[in-house]
């Protein structure tokens, strides 16, 4: 039966590809401590042809406490995912960048600017949850995933972020996209009965 357990015997338990990224992210804040003008999702100038920012715009911080917070969540959602497969995990964040992008033009047509993870992050979140579950089938995971969804509501009522105060304000509307990626993904595995397998 296929599963979407690519590691091999023997390698390590090490989320290097993880941490490779998270790696980055923080080398590019401490090269350019504020979110370069050229590099945040700017609707302008993304209608202009600076179709890069949709992808830019994602690894760009405003402060230290946005990165920190977004890269330990990457950390930890990323090995959760990459445990079981490098494929799901360089899958989920790339369709979370993508999903993302799509909704907030859509969604919220008087955006101007955008930066930061935290979009990706709610697919990366959705799609650990159903990896956990999947692999200890625990009543916890559910639990979870409703405080997620939770957590969501609040910050959709009140237009708040529940864990950070950064410089910008929170963009609720790239979280929603975010889970809704994330949600696909798991969908997507479940009709094509690729079942996730822990290594």
């Amino acid at each position: 039966m296929k599963t979407f357990n690519d590691t091999v015997a023997g390698e390590s338990l090490l989320p290097k590809y993880t941490l490779l990224l998270a790696g980055g992210v923080a080398l590019l804040y401490f090269l350019l401590p504020l979110p370069p003008p050229t590099w945040v999702y700017d609707r302008t100038h993304i209608e202009s042809g600076a179709y890069w920012r949709l992808i830019s715009g994602h690894f760009v911080h405003t402060d230290g406490q946005h990165l920190v917070c977004n890269l330990a969540a990457l950390v930890l959602l990323g090995a959760v995912i990459e445990r079981c497969s490098v494929t799901l995990f360089w899958t989920s964040f790339v369709f979370g960048m993508v999903a993302v992008d799509i909704g907030i033009y859509w969604a919220v047509p008087g955006l101007e600017q955008y930066c930061g993870l935290s979009g990706v992050l709610n697919t990366l979140w959705i799609v650990a949850l159903g990896v956990a579950w999947n692999g200890i089938n625990s009543r916890v995971m559910p639990l979870l995933g409703i405080a997620g969804a939770g957590k969501l509501a609040v910050e959709m009522s009140g237009d708040i972020a529940i864990f950070t105060d950064t410089a910008w304000p929170p963009l609720v509307e790239s979280h929603v996209a975010g889970q809704i990626a994330g949600l696909v993904i798991l969908s997507i595995l479940v009709v094509i009965k690729l079942p996730l397998k822990k290594r």
